[in-house]
């Protein structure tokens, strides 16, 4: 398959920014878990 350039670029652009979002939106569920982890825990180590 070919595609022309402009619409490769646009692809790659579009790729990206769902990517990054993945990237950031799984970054964030890992940083509410800790969060939410410590919030839990701490209560009972002190």
């Amino acid at each position: 398959m070919h595609f022309p350039q402009k619409e490769v670029e646009y692809f790659r652009k579009k790729r990206g920014k769902v990517l990054v979002f993945v990237k950031e939106l799984s970054e964030d569920r890992f940083y509410i878990k800790k969060n939410f982890s410590n919030a839990i825990l701490r209560p009972q180590t002190e």
